[in-house]
């Protein structure tokens, strides 16, 4: 095509990539070509002779034709070579065999930055994806520009939980199979230095290692079986008929089955039941467990078994009295507590934070530094009913999620189930956690959630995607489905000049204005002494 023969024969866009350490054979025949065409042509003009000058111009054609086919031949079958120290431009082995095992179409959708601070990143992630094309052609590029497609950033922030602004003005890379996505924003992929002048630039760049990770999730056709307990009065993950207005989790459910995870309906939580299950899910029980049904599954979870418990802490949506709250089963609270799970006969409330009206409150910062919840800091919202009052016992059991500075944990709940009220007391505590987690030494773990409701559909239908998506991380995490697969991150070799302002008009009067100009005052020269001379 015209415009990338054009893209060849660019000199700056030439001198950028020998800049960066980037040698293209097909760019270097290109070029060599375009000078003895330029010869070719000016001798077919000044010849000395009709005969000699058509000589040339026969040439020309010939040279037009061979400098074509060389230059494509070259674009196709020629790596451009990396003169870099670190190997910058160059996929590493792992890399190459990630992409070696996509197996079907992978579709990669760059959705370009609006805010201009990022476009030396989006300059690189293209380079990185064409070499990932050249080495796996099953990747199909797709690009979306914010300005011109705004509906489909809605679509795509609402599937990735996150705020469309955000989207739009930082940029993503997206990946996409069969149903399952993984996004890689651009503030995750670099980092940036200053140079003398105080002028911005990229320092290191860790994108090839986050598209790697992402591509490794994205094609993983692991399948898990995660186990849902019933008949405890527990949140539905399917609309039952007639029962149209209960909360339940389908939209996360979705989620989870287009990452490979069935989930089976556990009608007896039994010992020989739980024995098949990589991960149970106890999604808001309103009734107790049974003596032996608590044994099962203390067993269950000491042998190393997998687990995510999420709390009632609401009654049933619509209910017209005060519930009798809290609601724990006893057993199921004894079983946490010895795994330094404690639940407190509280609510946790966060005033600052409040949406609409009370008891609903939202939260993008107090995410806790765990593998659930690395993409969720600033950027995904969750929004919460009120949530249980969570604590740790011991060093092993980490916060996932907790309220802001200015909440607490509520005690008198009565008053506040029942006229919405509440104030701070001596008796209320801060820093109290509404989700935790724990990994014990056989390698099984456990999260607990302070609230299912706020895991539910509830969020989810009124176009805020951030509790779904919270609640599969979670069950991924369970099913440990996290992978670790980060490569170290790569310093840039870029040669970056400093000039100051004076020097940038210099170079611009000369090399734009006087040079030119004298070449073309030699040229006309030469031109009127041909012409004497005949």
């Amino acid at each position: 095509h015209s415009s990338q023969w054009v893209f060849f024969v660019n000199l700056r866009l030439c001198l950028e990539s020998f800049a960066r350490g980037e040698v293209d054979l097909a760019r270097l025949l290109s070029l060599a070509f375009v000078a003895v065409l330029a010869l070719c042509a000016a001798a077919s003009v000044i010849g000395q002779s009709k005969t000699e000058r058509n000589r040339f111009r026969i040439a020309c054609i010939a040279l037009v034709v061979a400098g074509a086919s060389a230059s494509s031949l070259a674009g196709k079958h020629w790596t451009p070579g990396d003169w870099t120290a670190h190997s910058v431009h160059t996929l590493d082995s792992s890399s190459r065999a990630v992409l070696a095992s996509v197996r079907s179409p992978l579709e990669v959708v760059l959705v370009r930055p609006s805010d201009q601070v990022f476009d030396p990143v989006f300059e690189e992630v293209e380079r990185l994806i064409a070499r990932m094309v050249d080495s796996q052609p099953l990747l199909a590029i797709g690009k979306v520009d914010p300005l011109l497609q705004p509906e489909k950033i809605q679509e795509w922030a609402f599937e990735l939980g996150i705020q469309a602004s955000e989207l739009s003005s930082g940029g993503a890379v997206i990946f996409v199979q069969d149903g399952r996505l993984r996004v890689v924003d651009f503030m995750a992929m670099a980092d940036y230095s200053f140079d003398d002048l105080g002028v911005g630039s990229l320092s290191e760049f860790r994108a090839e290692a986050a598209f790697r990770q992402a591509i490794a999730e994205v094609t993983l056709r692991r399948r898990d079986k995660l186990c849902v307990t019933t008949g405890h009065g527990e949140l539905e993950s399917e609309v039952a008929a007639g029962l149209n207005n209960r909360a339940r989790w389908t939209g996360a459910a979705s989620r989870l089955r287009a990452e490979g995870v069935a989930s089976t309906m556990l009608e007896r939580t039994e010992k020989s039941a739980l024995s098949d299950c990589d991960a149970l899910l106890i999604h808001g029980p309103s009734k107790s467990f049974s003596a032996a049904e608590l044994r099962a599954l203390d067993a269950y979870l000491t042998g190393g078994g997998n687990a995510l418990i999420a709390l009632r802490s609401l009654p049933s949506l619509g209910a017209q009295s005060v519930p009798d709250l809290p609601f724990l089963d006893d057993g199921l609270k004894l079983l946490l507590a010895a795994r330094g799970m404690n639940v407190l006969d509280a609510v946790v409330v966060d005033p600052e934070a409040v949406i609409d009206a009370p008891p609903e409150w939202m939260t993008y910062e107090g995410y806790g530094e765990h593998a659930i919840v690395r993409d969720f800091h600033q950027r995904r919202a969750t929004l919460w009913l009120p949530p249980r009052a969570l604590s740790a016992s011991n060093d092993e059991v980490l916060g996932l999620l907790e309220a802001s500075s200015g909440g607490w944990a509520e005690h008198d709940m009565t008053r506040y189930f029942s006229d919405g009220g509440y104030e701070k007391s001596d008796e209320d505590t801060a820093d109290i956690a509404i989700a935790l987690v724990h990994e014990n030494a056989n390698k099984g773990r456990l999260v607990l959630f302070g609230s299912a409701e706020s895991l539910s559909d509830h969020w989810g239908s009124r176009g805020v995607g951030g509790n779904e998506r919270l609640l599969v991380a979670a069950c991924l995490w369970t099913l440990h489905r996290d992978m670790q697969l980060s490569l170290p991150s790569k310093e840039l070799e870029h040669l970056h000049l400093v000039m100051s302002q004076t020097q940038l008009r210099d170079a611009f009067i000369y090399m734009v204005i006087l040079g030119p100009l004298l070449f073309a005052l030699l040229g006309a020269l030469c031109w009127w002494w041909r012409r004497r001379e005949e």
